[in-house]
């Protein structure tokens, strides 16, 4: 049973009044989880003071029902939480629920690797970080250097970055993958291209480091730059409404700083990720519907013939066509994208995406 795997969360935590139509009053059982379900559990704490704000804000969802498993039972060794979140998560994607998880750590995107390196033969990941050495993206790079796991990477992005803590030879080593970073200036100046990457992800560690601390302040590495309040919803959003994010990690937070602003800085996004579950599009690519549009765009004087697009009917988002292996794979892209190549050109991410 999978509540074997949890401590459950004191019943005061999610009370609240019957005559309000809040998260709190409309929490379902482990045993009702089901393909509509958003669950969420925590590692390493149990955040009351995020869960009594989460359970007190309006419920705006008529389709996503909301299980809330506990605190995870973890042991003192890495190896023993990994192998047990990777049994909880395989559990839940087999019943079709979208997870949320709190964490102190970062070792638990090695749990959400891990599950997708078994499920699948090629995985995309969205981590929103401000550095390449930080823990969520170190764990992460030491297992795509072992050919084994490199070989069911597709596409990874780097959200909100922040150069001066990345040295150069790192961006070398970043050069062997296909990959995205959106560095903070850039998110900032059009935040809603990131959509496009979160779009593509399979799953997403969010780094809580990632926040201006004038923001949020339960931070284990407090950064004077970084995300504010409002950014960190929006991607929050933007991940719930990926068609194929499966699971979402908030990591690194300082339980012994959360304050009750903080407290409710992660309830909100919680909400947003929640609300962007109720209202995803389920568009996938698809060229034989009627639902989506394929375009070709020729390119004279060029060793590839064209770049192939796909236009989705339904929410107006676009896709372009690119190698992986000896297959052809769709990936997220912007109208920039599509443009350069109306205009004769290869866009500069399907380079990316053949490791030129």
């Amino acid at each position: 049973m999978i509540e074997n795997f949890f401590q459950p969360i004191a019943k005061n935590v999610h009370k609240a009044s019957p005559s309000t139509n809040i998260i709190g009053n409309s929490m379902i059982a482990a045993d009702k989880i089901s393909e509509d379900s958003l669950v969420i559990f925590s590692v390493g704490h149990d955040f009351p003071e995020v869960r009594k704000a989460f359970s007190r804000l309006a419920k705006h969802f008529e389709n996503t029902q909301i299980a809330d498993l506990g605190l995870f039972n973890s042991s003192k060794s890495q190896k023993n939480n990994i192998a047990g979140l990777r049994e909880v998560l395989l559990y839940l994607y087999a019943k079709q629920s979208k997870v949320l998880i709190l964490s102190t750590n970062a070792t638990v995107v090695l749990a959400q690797w891990q599950v997708e390196k078994e499920l699948q033969n090629s995985t995309d990941c969205a981590l929103i970080t401000p550095s390449f050495n930080a823990p969520i993206a170190d764990y992460l790079f030491d297992v795509w250097k072992q050919k084994q796991d490199r070989q069911h990477l597709f596409h990874f992005s780097l959200i909100a970055s922040q150069s001066y803590y990345n040295d150069l030879s790192t961006y070398d080593e970043l050069n062997n993958f296909f990959y995205d970073d959106m560095r903070l200036g850039e998110f900032r100046a059009n935040p809603h291209n990131v959509e496009t990457l979160l779009r593509e992800a399979d799953f997403a560690g969010f780094d809580m480091n990632a926040l201006k601390r004038s923001d949020f302040t339960a931070q284990t590495s407090p950064n004077p730059n970084g995300l504010y309040s409002e950014e960190a919803c929006l991607i929050a959003r933007y991940a719930g409404v990926s068609n194929k994010i499966k699971s979402m990690s908030m990591l690194e937070l300082n339980s012994k700083k959360m304050s009750d602003t903080d407290a409710q800085l992660i309830a909100q996004m919680m909400w947003y990720f929640t609300d962007g579950v109720e209202n995803r599009y389920h568009d996938f690519p698809n060229p034989e519907s009627r639902d989506f549009k394929v375009i070709h765009c020729p390119l004279e004087g060029s060793p590839l013939p064209e770049v192939v697009f796909i236009k989705s009917l339904i929410s107006g988002r676009m896709w372009m066509q690119v190698p992986f292996g000896k297959q052809l794979r769709w990936t997220g892209c912007t109208e920039d994208d599509y443009n350069i190549a109306v205009q004769g050109e290869v866009p500069e991410k399907w380079f990316r995406a053949v490791g030129f």
